[in-house]
Formats: structure tokens, sequence, C-alpha cells
């Protein structure tokens, strides 16, 4: 018995190959075996000129999203009592009590350096996860500390000696050009301890969010690296993709509870039945995905999509919601401002490789490489409509035909 999940999405005037089309269907959760088929079926409708071309936009609608969303990915059922002990990391089991032995939680702040690392740890080794370090007195940022690379020379990360003591700083938010890509804290860590390193001291973080947590979860040695762990927190963090361990981890990031965090997602892995609240938020989380994917929207050239919202809704499920967007913007007044608006702006899937929004000098535009906002500026004076043929012009000017 297969689990089916299924999604409507809204009509898309001149969506130019977006992939969205109006009443479609598409099975997200689905056996191997059956996907293959599916996929057959898409890709002979999108090709068969017998039927109508309504049909035929069908096919190639389902045939893209089979394609995005990964038949031969390694996902989960998004039914927890499904689940079973055999989508385990391959140890076979969590060490939760060495993570929550090793492992502290700071509270979260916009700016750390290393004298409040040091407020947390005031001695020994220390691996900084997920957040970045400032300068301070005496003590570089964090990109002018000696490279941590792979044997690749990729760039994992950074470290410091303080007093003879290595601080390690693993974190996917750093300025350093190397890390404008989909690559998340966990993914550095995994690529690190894959290669035969170990992480010394204390693990450190200060967010609790589904990247802070498997990274932490990893480095402390509650788990070994794994392409399960890797994959939710690409998920969480660019894609924005149903995952169900992303999803978990996301939704219970608010409480800011290590330890609670650490046994819903071991009782997720051993198909356990999660407490009424964590479902109830996990249920949430996948209704504000629906409703991403359902808002009406105007494309632009480019592959740039426009969505007016009334409320906030989380941009980090945009990406999946509009799978072949380049840019996407959702867009809405801002609060007791006139005439000013916050647009969030979003890399999409489809958004070149190596680059930066950040090198399309957009109005108002603060955050960072992938995704950002005019809030922080005050608004934009800008219309929405008007800040989407910006964007658009802007990718012609700078990334040419350069793509995903």
């Amino acid at each position: 018995m297969h689990n089916f999940c299924i999604f409507r999405s809204l009509p898309c005037p001149n969506n130019e190959g977006l992939g969205l089309e109006k009443e479609m269907l598409i099975v997200l959760n689905y056996d191997p075996a059956v996907a293959g088929p599916l996929l057959f079926f898409a890709r002979a409708l999108e090709t068969q000129h017998g039927i109508p071309r309504a049909w035929r936009r069908a096919g190639r609608w389902l045939h893209t999203e089979l394609r995005i969303r990964g038949i031969c990915m390694k996902m989960i059922s998004m039914n927890p009592e499904k689940s079973s002990a055999r989508n385990l990391p391959k140890s076979g089991e969590l060490d939760i009590e060495r993570a929550l032995e090793r492992t502290r939680l700071m509270p979260e702040t916009a700016r750390v350096t290393l004298a409040t690392v040091r407020e947390f740890v005031p001695k020994g080794p220390v691996a900084t996860l997920d957040y970045t370090i400032a300068d301070s007195a005496g003590v570089p940022s964090v990109e002018r500390w000696n490279r941590t690379e792979g044997r690749d020379g990729t760039l994992l990360g950074f470290s410091y000696t303080d007093g003879g003591e290595t601080i390690l700083n693993f974190d996917h938010h750093s300025r350093a050009r190397e890390f404008e890509r989909r690559v998340s804290t966990t993914n550095l860590v995994s690529q690190f301890l894959r290669e035969g390193n170990v992480v010394e001291g204390v693990p450190l973080i200060h967010h609790t969010d589904c990247d802070s947590v498997l990274a932490s979860l990893l480095a402390s040695g509650g788990a070994e690296s794994n392409e399960l762990f890797d994959n939710a927190a690409i998920a969480a963090d660019h894609t924005g993709a149903r995952n169900e361990i992303a999803d978990l981890l996301q939704a219970l990031g608010p409480f800011r509870d290590y330890t609670r965090s650490l046994y819903a997602l071991n009782a997720l892995l051993h198909g356990e039945q999660l407490d009424g609240e964590t479902r109830a938020r996990v249920e949430k989380r996948q209704r504000d995905r629906a409703q991403v994917a359902a808002l009406p929207f105007e494309t632009f050239a480019h592959r740039v999509v426009l969505a007016h919202i009334k409320d906030r809704v989380d941009g980090e499920l945009a990406p999946a919601a509009f799978p072949r967007a380049a840019v996407i913007l959702l867009a809405r007044p801002m609060p007791d401002v006139s005439n000013r608006w916050e647009i969030k702006v979003r890399a999409g899937l489809a958004f070149p490789e190596g680059r930066s929004l950040h090198e399309l000098s957009l109005d108002a535009y603060g955050g960072r490489w992938n995704a950002g906002s005019t809030k922080r500026s005050g608004g934009t004076a800008l219309t929405p409509e008007h800040y989407a043929e910006l964007v658009s012009r802007q990718i012609e000017e700078v990334f040419g035909n350069q793509r995903a």
C-alpha cells in the first residue's frame, strides 16, 4: 500500500515553462516501483499529439515534477508510523546521550565574537556551528582565520588558535565566496568527518533549526556522517522540498529545546509515534508549504516569479513551490509605512551556480547570497512589478544566459 499525497496548483498565465499547471495532481510519496511507470506515463502524455494540448502540458508538468522531486532520492515516508529503522544512519543508532553531554546551546545573538564563545566555553577547544564569528579586540573575523579544507581543496570552515586551543568554525553563512552555493553546515561537518577527521572539544550552537541540530549531532559523535542528514539540511536551507527530517526539525526549531529535537528525531527514524504537539507543528509546516504553492503569481523574463502575499510566509519553502524559477519575489506592503514594499527575494532552483543575489545590485536589498529582503532598509518605493522587471533586466545584464 503506497502513501499518496496530492497537491493542487493554481493557474499560471505566461508561465514561461515554470512547470505549474491548473488542477494537476502530483504524487510525492511513492515507491520507486511506482515512480518509473508514472514517469513513463508523464512522458507519453507530454509527447502525444493526438490528445488535447492541456493534457500534453499536464504531462510535461508531471514529468518535470517527478524529475525535480527525484524519483531516485532516498526519501523516507512522511507518515511517521510507516518509517522504519532501516532509515537510520549506518551506525544503526543515534547516541543522544553523547550529543547532549558534549553539545552546548547558547542564546541566539546577531553578533558572536570569540569573547562570546568563551563566555560559554571558558577553556579548551570549541567547534562553533552554523553561525559566523565577528571581529573583536585583537581577533579578526572568521574569514581571516586559517582555512580548513577537504582533500579536494574544498573550503569546509576556518580555525583559530586561542591560548593554544583550537577554535573551529563550520558555517555556510560565512561571507567566504566559496559558500555561495547550495551547501549547509551539516554538509561541511559531514565531509570533514568522512575524511577521517575528528571534531575536538565542545560543539557550540546558538539556534536549533534542522541544520544546527544535525551538524551538532555529527560533530558531537552522536551520529555518523550519512546521506540522509546531508539531504535534509539542503532541503531545510536551500530547496524547501518536502523532507521528513527537515520538516520535523524546522518545525521544532522555535522551541529552542535541543533535547526535545534529538528525541523527536530518534522517534521519527525508528518509526515511533510523535507527540501530538510535534505532529501539529509538522502538519502546520505542510499547510504552509501548500499555501506557498497555491499563491497566485506572475512570471517575468529570465524566470523571475512574483507573488503578492497578505501575511508573512516562510520564504524557505518557495524554491520547491516554483521549481523552475531563478529568482522568487514575495511582496507585501510595509506595515504602517505608506507606498513602500517589503519584498522577500529568494534564489530559486534555476539560479545560476556560483553566483550571488548581491551581484544584481537590487534596490534596498539586504541579506545573504541566496535570500534576503528589502525590509532591513525600510522597504522599497518601487512597486513589486517594477522591482520584478528590474530583477529580470539585471539577470540579463549580469548573468546573461547562465542558468543552474
